[in-house]
């Protein structure tokens, strides 16, 4: 029997992550057809937050465009989650646009500074991470994640999370409006 459940656990685990590989590769072609597709930028955004979401199990994306020190344009998922006024006095946000590394707060409750921001309270957020979006050194956007619990990222995730921001990159410059 304890042959048999280790078996099973096993097996359970190698599933989990055929099927975390095979979201990841779904992803990525997903990106690239964006990329060789005439969408517009709105529709783009809005596709990215939505695939990201899905992909991470997060409650809400944002892909925020960046223009020098203004907010730009953004795409949510789910849709009209997100408004500008919030995502623009959002503190992860402003570290990782400010840093141009990426930013995260994966206990949010845990956080004194953060628990007092309304913005974080009204929405029941617990979770966030903000990647930035660069190309060629140069800030395009950044990606936001949000989760209404706690959440914690492999560091494998981390690195394919970078990997994705870069595809994005890429996927803008193609859009050729960014």
């Amino acid at each position: 029997v304890d042959r048999a459940l280790e078996t099973y656990a096993l097996l359970k685990q190698r599933t989990d992550e055929l099927t975390y590989s095979q979201a990841q590769v779904s992803l990525l072609q997903a990106l690239i057809e964006m990329a060789q597709q005439s969408h517009s930028q709105k529709d783009v955004l809005a596709t990215i937050a939505e695939r990201l979401s899905h992909a991470f199990s997060a409650d809400a994306c944002t892909v925020q465009q960046v223009d020098g020190d203004a907010l730009g344009s953004f795409g949510s998922y789910p849709q009209d989650t997100v408004r500008a006024d919030t995502i623009a006095s959002d503190p992860i946000l402003q570290a990782a646009i400010a840093k141009k590394m990426a930013q995260c707060a994966f206990n949010i409750p845990a956080d004194e500074t953060l628990s007092a921001i309304p913005y974080y309270q009204t929405a029941g957020l617990k979770a966030q991470l903000a990647i930035p979006v660069l190309f060629r050194e140069q800030l395009l956007s950044a990606i936001v994640l949000q989760w209404q619990q706690a959440y914690s990222l492999q560091e494998s995730d981390l690195d394919f999370l970078n990997l994705v921001a870069q595809q994005v990159a890429l996927v803008l410059q193609c859009t050729g409006e960014s």
